[in-house]
Parts: structure tokens; C-alpha cells; sequence
């Protein structure tokens, strides 16, 4: 996204129940801006996250839908390089939480660390989240973020571990600090959602990048293969939701390794 030499600007639809209809996003016209997960309120109170910047330095971007137009609100951007939001939940218009991660200079420093920011009704603060990895990468990067109520908020993402490798992060909110909890044995969780507290689902990839499904309890995680084409094995899932009080939705990508065709993959499953 940074340091693009074409102008460009996030995009926004509204569905209104029969068809989707772009919504005008507010820009300054010379940065350019992605945006990367909304969550909704109520229908005049959403919220869109991503990042903006101009040339190679970026910052966190939060833009606020009121019913009628979306207006950004301003932000904590703690890195120096970049600071991005991949994903956002909320509970009411004064409980909103986004994650993402930050980079510091130099350009050449890769280092990702965790970010975690919360919406009290008039103004976004960052909160202290955990770092993890070697000390030759230190990856901490938040993928997705679900809040089952002020006290209990879970987010998910993925550390490049001891020597480089890969794990899945699970951090839990309970009211005053985030903490680690205990993690799938997963390369990375890239989405997660709740049915109630003790039925949590969540998304990622094993060691071999083959695409997960795992399932909290409340005591332990429980995993399982997604099911994917057997034409295009190979499949990424970004984004999940609980659609109904037992209807579980994912969606993402399916790809065919030897032919490099990919294609948009929908799932439906049932938890309870």
C-alpha cells in the first residue's frame, strides 16, 4: 500500500436489503488508504479501520458511519514506519476495540509488533499488548479481534516463534490487560467469532499452509480440516462470523498450485 505512485482510496458499499451501493469515503487526495474490516453498531453507528498514509509512512485509520456519511477519528499510529488495523469489533457506541500491528524505522527493519486500541465513546487509546518471537524477527502481528463482553475479549493473530517458525497468538481481555491464552497448534489464526463464551471458532493455517478450523470449549481447542475442493486444496480464510445463534460463515480464497487459478471459497458450518 505505501509508497504507491498512484493515488488511491478505501472503498465502502451499504447492502439495503436488495442491492450494495458504494458510499463515499473521505480522503485528503494525496495519500493513499485501504480499509480493512467494519463493525456495526447499529445502522447509524459502524465503524471502518485500515491504515493511510503518503510516500512510505503510514498510520492507523478509523472512519465513523453515522447512517448518512462516514468522517475519520483520530488515532494512536505508535510506529514510526507504519502503523495498521487489520480488524474491529464492538459492543455498543461506547465498546469498540481494533488490532493490528506497527513497524519502527529503518525502512529496512521488519520487526511487527502487536497493536490494540479502544473506542470509549469519545476518544480511541492504545492498550499494552504482549509481544512475542525471536529476538532476530520479533513478529507479533493481531489478525482479528472478537468481544464477547467489556471483560472478555479475544484476539488472534501469530508470532514467527523460536527460530523463525510460525504459531498462532490468542491474547484475552479481561477488563484491565490483555493476556496470552492458551493458542491451537497453528501456524497462524487470521479470524475469529463467538457463539457464546464457551463455543469460540477461529480460522488459520497449519505448519504446511494447509487451512484450519478450530473450536473453543472453554477448557481446550479442538481442530479440524476445512473443507475445501479437492481441485484447489490450497485455501485461505480472512474472514468469519457467527450469522445465526448455530450458523457459523467463512469466507476467502481456493487456489490450484499447479495452475495458479484461484477462486472465491464461501463455507457454512454449524457449532452448539
Amino acid at each position: 500500500m505505501f509508497g504507491s505512485t498512484t493515488d488511491s482510496v478505501g472503498v465502502a458499499l451499504q447492502w439495503d436489503g436488495t442491492v450494495w451501493s458504494r458510499t463515499g469515503v473521505p480522503s485528503s487526495g494525496d495519500e493513499v488508504s485501504s480499509l480493512n474490516d467494519v463493525t456495526a453498531i447499529s445502522s447509524t453507528d459502524a465503524w471502518a479501520v485500515g491504515n493511510a498514509g503518503s510516500s512510505a509512512i503510514g498510520r492507523t485509520l478509523a472512519l465513523h458511519w453515522n447512517g448518512s456519511a462516514w468522517t475519520p477519528v483520530a488515532t494512536p499510529s505508535p510506529g514510526t514506519r507504519d502503523s495498521t488495523l487489520l480488524a474491529a469489533t464492538g459492543s455498543s457506541t461506547s465498546d469498540v476495540w481494533a488490532v493490528g500491528y506497527f513497524r519502527d524505522l529503518p525502512y529496512g527493519n521488519r520487526a511487527r509488533h502487536s497493536l490494540a486500541m479502544h473506542w470509549n465513546g469519545s476518544s480511541w487509546s492504545r492498550t499494552s499488548t504482549p509481544d512475542f518471537g525471536d529476538a532476530a524477527h520479533a513478529q507479533t502481528v493481531l489478525s482479528d479481534v472478537v468481544e464477547l463482553s467489556p471483560a472478555d475479549v479475544w484476539a488472534v493473530g501469530y508470532t514467527n516463534g523460536i527460530g523463525g517458525s510460525n504459531r498462532a497468538v490468542v491474547l484475552r481481555w479481561g477488563g484491565t490487560t490483555w493476556n496470552e491464552a492458551p493458542a491451537p497448534g497453528l501456524a497462524s489464526l487470521s479470524s475469529i467469532t463467538a457463539l457464546s463464551a464457551t463455543d469460540i471458532w477461529a480460522t488459520g493455517l497449519d505448519s504446511s499452509g494447509q487451512p484450519r478450523v478450530a473450536n473453543w470449549r472453554g477448557s481446550g481447542w479442538t481442530v479440524t480440516k476445512a473443507p475445501t475442493p479437492s481441485s484447489a486444496p490450497n485455501a485461505f480464510l480472512p474472514a468469519l462470523t457467527a450469522a445465526e445463534p448455530s450458523t457459523l460463515l467463512a469466507v476467502g480464497s481456493t487456489w490450484d498450485s499447479t495452475t495458479g487459478e484461484s477462486h472465491p471459497l464461501a463455507l457454512r458450518g454449524t457449532g452448539g
